[in-house]
């Protein structure tokens, strides 16, 4: 730090036109970072891109309140076959069931394979609003409740969008 403060002392008229330069800089660009500014507080780009798609393919969600996600995994050994991806299914429609006017987005409800990977399915569960648009009350514990039942897939975890998984 010494060196420097003598650097600076020695060469004080150097420093001055330096700082002088960069202001003009600055000054000289000013117009065109304010011009870069908006009064939106829209975010474009991934979440966009994904409400959109989740509209477009089930018809539902996407702008709404988050999903919930659902996941059912067989134990390790069991074999993961359409019996299990069946119990999966009944799961997570009874967890639908569980809230009056949601919707499911599944593999039997869609036929979309995507939803079922190695020993573990997902669903999608899309919950009303509540009268005047305001986000519906957290519908995971009576999700949980209707999720945790015996069978050879069992009910997982059920998350709202953006939580964080425990992991």
């Amino acid at each position: 730090m010494m060196r420097l403060a003598g650097f600076v002392l020695r060469h004080k008229l150097m420093v001055a036109l330096a700082w002088l330069v960069i202001a003009a800089a600055g000054f000289a660009t000013i117009g065109k970072a304010t011009g870069a500014l908006s009064q939106s507080f829209s975010i474009p780009g991934q979440a966009f891109t994904t409400d959109s798609t989740i509209q477009r393919l089930y018809h539902a969600g996407g702008f709404q309140n988050p999903p919930v996600v659902l996941t059912a995994t067989v134990p390790p050994g069991s074999a993961a076959g359409p019996a299990a991806v069946t119990e999966a299914g009944r799961l997570f429609a009874a967890a639908a069931r569980a809230v009056p006017g949601s919707r499911l987005a599944d593999q039997a409800t869609t036929g979309d394979a995507r939803f079922s990977a190695g020993r573990a399915s997902f669903a999608l569960v899309f919950t009303p609003p509540r009268p005047g648009g305001s986000p519906a009350h957290d519908p995971t514990a009576a999700m949980g409740r209707a999720i945790h039942r015996p069978g050879p897939a069992r009910g997982g975890h059920q998350q709202r969008q953006g939580d964080q998984h425990p992991g």
